[in-house]
């Protein structure tokens, strides 16, 4: 009988730490949407493009509203908006020859390339993975981040979150990103419905993305 009770109580307290505060177990996962895969390009496209959205909801304000950005997944590390603005962006150190006919008087010269979100190709999406006890599951986003490939005379070096955006602040100006739809007959739709329906593909998540720079 005591055997049954403290297997009761074990069971009980696993599922109480397992869970959320609603009852429902919660994995958190994280994945990345790729412009490699088609059926995500409409974050890639010049007017809905995601890198620009974030990159502007974040820093100048976008659709009259403003958001915070993070440095890390846990969300618990604010970016300044000069901080933001140094992401992704560096300087770059080049030879220059003032006279076209002397192949040895130069000098260097630093160069200020600023942070262009137009050329994100990924983006870190990170998800609650949830089911209730009754196996009904469904996937929470939690936030989204452009990732940064960083390069030295354009060869890739590493790749890395430029910073985090918690998705429920961003998702009123996602509700008025309107696109036209070519598969429900020419009808807007807007970007937050692209999440909340799930109109993207996914995929794994490369243990080498380091989340906080």
């Amino acid at each position: 009988m005591k055997k049954a009770l403290f297997a009761i109580l074990f069971l009980s307290a696993f599922l109480t730490a397992a869970s959320g505060q609603d009852g429902r177990i919660i994995q958190r996962k994280v994945s990345v949407i790729d412009f490699k895969n088609k059926e995500n390009l409409i974050f890639f496209s010049p007017k809905t493009n995601l890198g620009v959205i974030l990159y502007q909801a974040v820093t100048d304000g976008r659709q009259n509203q403003k958001v915070k950005a993070f440095a890390d997944s846990a969300l618990s590390i604010a970016m300044s908006i000069e901080e933001i603005r140094m992401s992704g962006s560096y300087y770059d150190t080049i030879t220059v020859y003032p006279d076209p006919g002397d192949d040895i008087s130069s000098y260097d010269t630093v160069l200020f390339n600023p942070y262009n979100p137009m050329t994100v190709k990924k983006f870190l999406i990170i998800e609650d993975s949830m089911a209730d006890l009754s196996g009904q599951g469904f996937n929470k986003i939690i936030a989204l981040a452009p990732i940064y490939e960083k390069t030295i005379h354009e060869v890739p070096i590493n790749e890395y979150p430029l910073f985090y955006v918690r998705f429920d602040d961003i998702k009123s100006i996602l509700s008025q990103e309107f696109y036209m739809s070519s598969s429900s007959m020419g009808i807007k739709q807007n970007m937050l419905d692209v999440f909340l329906q799930r109109m993207f593909k996914t995929s794994g998540y490369d243990k080498g993305y380091t989340l906080v720079r």
